[in-house]
């Protein structure tokens, strides 16, 4: 939990700034301990989505990989029950960082809500065209290579430790 937050806090430097989301209490004190001592790192306690608002999140993966290892969180709807659920706080990624006048780099790892966030980011990611690292599969996969490739990214997928290029999802 933080590991790539560090990195990118390293990375970065002095003169950079890393803005991390977790929205799971538990998880969320250990990325603040994973990171302590770097003054380049804010932490905010939410959920991305399209809207304000209060929701469940829910995790089924907690028994079979351990609690902070699974990391398997994803938003409750009325259809959906989970082992573990969290009350959390979501926030349009749009607002919550639309004061920032530069972005490098977009980190989206968030169990199935790729498509939702990278919608909701798309002028902010049209107006400063930053690197995005996604961790995506099936549908979502093939939705969000459209959505970037049609805004002029070049896709990738790592394989065996290597950057191979998608002309396809």
């Amino acid at each position: 939990m933080g590991y790539f937050t560090r990195l990118f806090s390293v990375w970065t430097g002095p003169a950079g700034h890393v803005y991390a989301v977790e929205p799971v209490k538990q998880m969320r004190q250990q990325l603040k301990y994973n990171v302590r001592g770097r003054r380049n790192v804010t932490i905010y306690p939410y959920a991305l989505g399209a809207e304000e608002k209060s929701v469940m999140l829910g995790n089924n993966s907690r028994a079979r990989l351990g609690y902070l290892a699974s990391g398997q969180h994803s938003v409750l709807t009325e259809d959906k029950s989970a082992l573990d659920t969290f009350p959390a706080e979501m926030r349009r990624g749009s607002v919550l960082f639309r004061d920032l006048k530069r972005i490098d780099l977009i980190k989206c790892d968030v169990e199935g809500y790729e498509l939702v966030i990278l919608g909701d980011m798309l002028q902010k990611i049209i107006a400063y065209k930053p690197a995005i690292l996604l961790e995506s599969g099936g549908a979502n996969r093939v939705e969000a290579f459209r959505l970037l490739t049609a805004e002029g990214y070049h896709c990738y997928r790592l394989e065996g430790g290597v950057l191979q290029p998608l002309t396809e999802a």
